[in-house]
């Protein structure tokens, strides 16, 4: 537990309170499986890990979750410096089974935002949609690039890519679809109305991956049956999905890379910081943002543990490959560990539902 300086916040009113949660709630995590319980005790907020809700084959070694506990994290800065607090985080990631994973005090502080992303945080959103061939605002860029360093994060950014890279990054649009454990555990969390996204509380909409409606009945079919999913593949799927990640490849304003120089937990939490900060700022001047996790974490996952779960051996072979694409793509230096990825430009907002209650299954 946090030892209590002389200038924690004695008292947050239950309204703050609900902001705060709320904040917590539009932060992103694996599929929107909102794997995290965040609750006040007076007035200390706790943070604590549904490993159930985690489990997930592109979630090993919990590295999906790190990152989303950086994005809950920065939520939470966001809102609370709205309210006049500043915040105080306390890791407990030694044990990752056990639930408690953050704990943040609240402070008073005189420090004005200097940018307000609050409203930001209510119209997030992941779009997959083509873009407007726009790089990012070069003041915008150095705004983050400030940011990651005082997180000991890097951004690098780029477009166009290079052959090698724009190929890689080409075959990853196959992943989810072609692996069948992916697959399952991805689309379980496909939410194929908004009526479910109501009362559920999780998950994502077909908008979000780009599938229209008659798309998601097809879906649900492979799921069913793995024979119609081959078939599917065999015929059409692979084809569909290689012309569709060509023209989204294509349709981009940039791309940004955060890596950081050792490959330890609290780096895997502070990209996840970074990289909110971004993707809420890019959201705020009308960019639209897509993370390319599949191409960023897995090879970073290969490269801490040496191995990943049921990956086909060409896919692994890619995986071991695109050291060398990043770091040709975006001049790293031979220290830098890519852990996330995302691709950027002007587009149209979604309009997607967005949540307003302090707990997705309340």
């Amino acid at each position: 537990m946090i030892d209590l300086l002389d200038e924690y916040v004695i008292e947050i009113s239950e309204s703050q309170k609900n902001t705060i949660l709320r904040a917590a709630l539009q932060a992103p995590t694996g599929d929107n499986a909102q794997c995290w319980d965040v609750s006040f005790e007076e007035t200390i907020l706790k943070i604590e890990h549904d490993k159930q809700r985690a489990n997930h084959i592109l979630n090993d070694n919990c590295l999906a979750s790190l990152l989303s506990l950086g994005t809950v994290v920065e939520s939470i800065n966001i809102a609370a410096l709205e309210l006049g607090f500043s915040t105080i985080v306390q890791y407990s990631l030694d044990d990752k089974n056990l639930a408690l994973w953050a704990t943040i005090i609240f402070k008073n502080t005189n420090n004005a935002s200097e940018e307000d992303l609050n409203e930001a945080l209510y119209k997030r959103e992941t779009n997959r949609n083509n873009y407007k061939r726009k790089r990012i605002p070069s003041e915008l860029l150095d705004k983050l690039k400030s940011f990651a360093k005082d997180l000991n994060i890097k951004i690098s950014e780029k477009y166009p890519l290079s052959r090698d890279m724009f190929w890689y990054l080409h075959l990853c649009e196959h992943y989810i679809w072609y692996n069948r454990e992916v697959f399952m555990d991805t689309t379980y969390w496909i939410r194929f109305s908004q009526k479910q996204r109501l009362e559920l509380r999780d998950g994502f909409g077909l908008k979000n991956i780009k599938l229209k409606s008659f798309e998601g009945l097809l879906v649900k079919l492979f799921r069913k049956s793995e024979f119609c999913a081959k078939l599917a593949w065999v015929f059409i799927l692979r084809f569909k999905i290689w012309i569709d990640s060509f023209l989204v490849l294509r349709n981009t304003g940039s791309f940004l890379i955060f890596s950081a120089k050792a490959s330890e937990d609290i780096d895997v939490v502070n990209t996840g910081r970074t990289m909110f900060r971004a993707w809420t700022s890019l959201n705020k001047i009308g960019y639209g943002v897509q993370p390319l996790t599949v191409a960023s974490l897995l090879p970073f996952n290969l490269a801490k543990s040496g191995k990943l779960r049921d990956c086909p051996q060409n896919f692994h072979d890619e995986f071991t490959k695109s050291r060398g694409y990043f770091k040709q793509c975006f001049s790293l230096e031979d220290n830098d560990k890519v852990i996330w990825m995302l691709r950027t430009g002007p587009a149209k907002p979604l309009s997607c539902l967005l949540y307003t209650s302090p707990s997705p299954r309340d």
